[in-house]
């Protein structure tokens, strides 16, 4: 309900990125609900909307969900061509989210056809990533806790020279 409301104020207000991603949302929900021919034309509408503004990312989500959406309803090489779609789209941005997906949702779907040497190599590649992610995830947080750290060890130095700076001034009165 909330959903369709945002659909009819994004669509007054002509914000297209918004509309797309409350597009995207309605395709979720019915493709949980089990309605794949509903969620299809929901993702559908919010590609054509990626598509006019150009936005990549948005592309390589509605791609990923076309491409589970055909694969649940049997469409083998719609789904893997979605999925590579999604793939690329999300490797030209480095979004890292969708890459990790995309790369999984084609471990499944050669899983699903009988590929298992396919399932093998992309769920490799998935996890070699996600490795790969995760490294760099911990090294950022290591550089932020040590740019905090350097920055408590400065007011420590800051006010060590000003208790120094007191001290110098009660020895000089006393």
């Amino acid at each position: 309900r909330l959903n369709h409301e945002a659909i009819a104020i994004f669509t007054e207000l002509g914000l297209q990125g918004d509309l797309a991603l409350a597009w995207n949302n309605e395709g979720q929900v019915h493709k949980h609900l089990g309605q794949l021919d509903s969620a299809l034309v929901y993702y559908r509408r919010s590609l054509r909307l990626c598509e006019a503004n150009d936005d990549t990312l948005g592309k390589a989500t509605a791609w990923y969900n076309l491409s589970d959406i055909a694969a649940r309803q049997g469409r083998r090489a719609e789904a893997f061509t979605d999925g590579w779609r999604s793939l690329a789209l999300a490797t030209q941005v480095r979004n890292k989210v969708r890459v990790s997906e995309a790369l999984l949702q084609l471990s499944d779907l050669h899983e699903q056809y009988g590929r298992p040497d396919s399932a093998l190599a992309y769920f490799k590649f998935y996890h070699q990533y996600g490795d790969s992610l995760n490294a760099v995830n911990r090294t950022e947080a290591l550089a932020i806790q040590q740019a905090r750290l350097g920055a408590e060890v400065k007011d420590l130095r800051i006010r060590n020279l000003q208790n120094e700076r007191s001290l110098q001034r009660a020895r000089t009165w006393g």
